[in-house]
């Protein structure tokens, strides 16, 4: 048998034109295959605005995102490698939040205004999925009916993670707002908190992307506790793809993956 047969059209017996299909369609399923394998989380210190927008992205879907950052100390150019949270932007910056509660603010590698200069930026968010519901406003006796109404709510999910992005009011709390405020600041998964202005027997805090269990740690009581605020979402996360039955039960949702944001 000829290698290539010109007169019949075919290569190593197989018709030219077939020959073809099959390479475009080998093709296809390499590069979709390349598409799912690689790290499109994973950004150099020159990609930092793509990093940002990447950021946005998933954060707007309740997705809260760890990271590895590698690169050096801007003030003596010593090496840096660190694991936290991100928590912010502001132009062509990440504000990083450590285990340890220390923050610092990670730049390009052209950095020069910020506290690291990064090499390598490595998203490791909390979950592969996340389902997203309205809340409506509600009033609880006590703190502690508050965490069982969403310990109870996150069990017939069946989720991994419950974060809560609301405002919380508490009324006659057992601590002051500045004891309050640090509470929630030694807390490591929540992306953001701020006090706001109430009544004289109230304190109110926002809330974004604070997790259950870590909420749990609060050492708090209060007459009552009431959650408000314009946006009042709580996100359920996932390690793999959630029962759509028992997402169910919660209500209306919208469901996000993080492979299709990607």
């Amino acid at each position: 048998m000829k290698l290539l047969d010109t007169k019949e059209g075919k290569f190593v017996g197989i018709n030219a034109v077939d020959l073809i299909v099959a390479v475009i369609v080998l093709f296809l399923i390499f590069s979709l295959g390349t598409k799912v394998m690689a790290k499109p989380l994973t950004f150099s210190g020159e990609q930092m605005y793509t990093a940002i927008t990447a950021y946005k992205k998933l954060e707007s879907k309740g997705f809260l995102i760890e990271v590895n950052i590698e690169g050096k100390w801007i003030a003596n150019e010593e090496p840096f490698m660190g694991k936290g949270l991100l928590t912010d932007t502001k132009a062509g910056a990440f504000k990083f939040k450590s285990e340890d509660g220390s923050v610092l603010w990670i730049g390009g590698s052209m950095g020069y205004l910020e506290d690291v200069a990064a090499s390598k930026i490595e998203f490791r968010p909390l979950d592969e999925y996340v389902a997203a519901y309205e809340l409506k406003p509600m009033s609880f006796s006590t703190y502690e009916e508050f965490l069982g109404y969403f310990t109870e709510f996150s069990k017939n999910l069946k989720a991994e993670h419950l974060l809560l992005s609301l405002d919380i009011s508490f009324t006659n709390p057992s601590k002051t707002a500045q004891e309050l405020s640090n509470e929630f600041g030694r807390l490591y998964m929540l992306e953001y908190y701020s006090l706001l202005p109430g009544r004289e027997s109230e304190v109110i805090f926002r809330l974004k992307l604070a997790e259950l269990s870590e909420l749990q740690e609060l050492n708090v009581s209060a007459t009552k506790v009431v959650i408000g605020g314009e946006e009042r979402k709580v996100f359920a996360g996932f390690k793999k793809e959630p029962d759509k039955n028992l997402l169910e039960t919660g209500g209306r949702y919208v469901l996000a993956s993080l492979r299709e944001l990607q």
